[in-house]
């Protein structure tokens, strides 16, 4: 797989040198704004995603793009060759606090009204703060550069619940409801194994199919669907988040679902309205991706059954 001929590696790596630029500028915590899906913006978010037509035009790429900030852009382009599905800085509020785990995610697809995730034929994924790419094409082994060494998937081999080493996200779910899904989980892995939130999906994703982790969980879509009383002030994630990354998760062995164990091929990567948040299941293979769902079964069963309670006492933060 050469890299220079990659769409998507190209337009990483130069939005990678566009935020690593703006990292040292006065005001790189600026609020900016909130997205459509009620996530806050941050310039550093906005100078990335300003940055994108003229990288286009540098790499001589006649695509359109779609991105969190701004939306379907096609530059005046009548018939772009394809969309790429960007996000710039996934992990925001990691890279912004010093914390290494923010990742530069490109996707491409073919120029559709409503493309999906099963139509993602190439996706890049560039940690923000090492020397490491991930990138996969469709029906092709993945490219996994720790380095500048290519490294072949090795995916974690667990199968316990208890040895467990996985992630979660929280940032802007409603943590009462979540906490009643998963607190048995955190319980049961969290010294055996390892449980983290880093508010940083596609990272975290990565740890899957590199092997050091054996699951990332987000149930924050499946809550909604079960409370959606609680949706008009949560937010969560969407597909520009995990577009590259799953899809190298996928290329990679993993098991790959949402919370309820159905394929996301047939999700719209472009639409980022409060009623396409998703959830997720990453598995480092079938019999652990099996377990957590079982697992959440039982747990999800005991959210609808006190789901009157868990209303009146959830409260998620407001990004206004």
């Amino acid at each position: 797989m050469e890299l220079e001929l990659s769409p998507t590696y190209r337009v990483a790596r130069a939005l990678k040198k566009a935020v690593l630029g703006h990292r040292q500028t006065p005001t790189r915590q600026r609020i900016t704004g909130v997205s459509e899906g009620g996530d806050v913006t941050f310039s550093v978010d906005r100078t990335a995603e300003q940055a994108l037509g003229r990288i286009l035009d540098q790499e001589n790429l006649r695509m359109a793009v779609y991105s969190e900030d701004q939306g379907m852009e096609t530059f005046g382009l009548d018939s772009p060759e394809g969309i790429l599905i960007v996000d710039p800085l996934d992990g925001s509020r990691p890279f912004l606090s010093g914390i290494p785990v923010s990742c530069v995610s490109v996707a491409l697809t073919p120029y559709t009204e409503s493309p999906t995730f099963g139509e993602i034929s190439e996706a890049c994924l560039l940690e923000m703060d090492a020397d490491r790419a991930y990138m996969a094409r469709k029906n092709e082994k993945p490219l996994l550069l720790w380095e500048e060494q290519s490294v072949e998937p090795v995916l974690n081999p667990n199968e316990n619940l208890d040895d467990l080493s996985w992630s979660f996200e929280v940032a802007g779910r409603p943590m009462r409801q979540v906490s009643v899904v998963l607190q048995d989980l955190i319980d049961r892995s969290s010294l055996r194994g390892g449980s983290f939130t880093l508010s940083a999906s596609a990272f975290c994703i990565s740890r899957v199919f590199l092997g050091f982790m054996g699951a990332f969980i987000d149930v924050g879509g499946r809550i909604l669907d079960v409370l959606p009383e609680l949706r008009p002030q949560s937010m969560g994630l969407y597909p520009y988040d995990v577009a590259a990354a799953a899809t190298i998760a996928k290329a990679s062995g993993c098991v790959v679902t949402d919370a309820y164990g159905r394929p996301i091929d047939r999700i719209v990567l472009t639409d980022s309205s409060k009623e396409n948040i998703l959830s997720l299941v990453v598995g480092s293979n079938e019999a652990i991706h099996e377990k957590i769902l079982m697992y959440l079964e039982t747990r999800f069963s005991l959210l609808e059954i006190d789901r009157d309670t868990l209303v009146d006492e959830g409260s998620v933060p407001d990004a206004r």
